[in-house]
């Protein structure tokens, strides 16, 4: 074993083990490659089989057009979406199937449901009909 001359600092490496660590690292450096070849490539294939979620909401027109149905009265003052978040606090009214009365709750501000009144009123002339029987 021969040491590696000329090196600055007056570093002395033996040849041989200095050529077995480079080797080490280009196998390294292979196997964490191949590793991540591996991984991209299986997320590309099954990546396509995997269904395409859709959330749908019903639409506004349709919503403000449709009268407060049985259905509504168990509902929350916006639909859950999943998708970022509504941060407004705007205080409104809907039905509460547990208080069997309007109730005060904060409003997200959007995907709104039929079960989100301005005012307190207004959800019992709407509601309490459809929602107390």
């Amino acid at each position: 074993m021969q040491p590696v001359q000329g090196l600055p600092f007056g570093i002395k490496l033996i040849s041989s083990n200095f050529t077995l660590y480079l080797n080490r690292r280009r196998k390294m450096k292979t196997a964490v490659l191949f590793f991540c070849f591996c991984l991209i490539a299986s997320s590309q294939v099954f990546g396509e089989d995997l269904p395409e979620i859709k959330i749908t909401y019903e639409d506004p027109v349709a919503l403000a057009a449709r009268p407060f149905r049985k259905e509504d009265c168990g509902l929350g003052v916006q639909q859950q979406n999943g998708l970022g978040v509504c941060r407004a606090r705007i205080p409104v009214y809907k039905w509460s199937n547990e208080d069997k009365k309007c109730v005060q709750v904060f409003y997200g501000g959007c995907h709104a449901t039929k079960n989100n009144f301005r005012e307190e009123e207004e959800c019992v002339k709407i509601a309490k009909p459809v929602c107390s029987n």
